[in-house]
């Protein structure tokens, strides 16, 4: 399923502060549903890259940086949060719209320690252009 383009239009990416990337599947109930909350905060934060990604339908793209192993995505929703070091989450959350809230602004506030600290930005950028030029992000 393909999302809006990128808000810099034309698939060009501008390194943002915080990207938070949705990793759901078309026919998860609770996805379904949590996406109208994801999509509110997205609006609220033009500052914020959002991206809501099917695991399924993109497939391919999240297994050719290594950075996602799809098998270990069991739970949805799943988020993975990174900033302009790196990243800072993966994994899944309660599907409440508060969670989320929480989440995005200690990314956003630098309030959220790193998880990962040996994936950089160097490592996520190619993952975040190809989400950029494939048309993924909202808003």
């Amino acid at each position: 399923m393909k999302n809006q383009t990128d808000r810099q239009g034309g698939g060009q990416s501008m390194a943002p502060d915080v990207v938070v990337l949705c990793l759901c599947a078309e026919w998860c109930r609770v996805c379904n549903t949590y996406r109208a909350s994801f999509a509110a905060l997205a609006a609220q934060h033009p500052e914020i890259r959002f991206a809501y990604i099917d695991i399924e339908d993109e497939a391919a793209l999240l297994e050719s940086f290594a950075l996602v192993d799809l098998a270990d995505v069991v739970d949805f929703p799943t988020l993975l949060i990174a900033d302009k070091a790196g990243l800072l989450f993966l994994g899944p959350v309660m599907p409440q719209s508060e969670t989320l809230e929480r989440l995005v602004r200690a990314a956003a506030t630098a309030g959220m320690p790193r998880q990962k600290p040996g994936v950089d930005a160097a490592a996520l950028q190619p993952l975040l252009q190809a989400i950029a030029e494939r048309g993924l992000y909202l808003g």
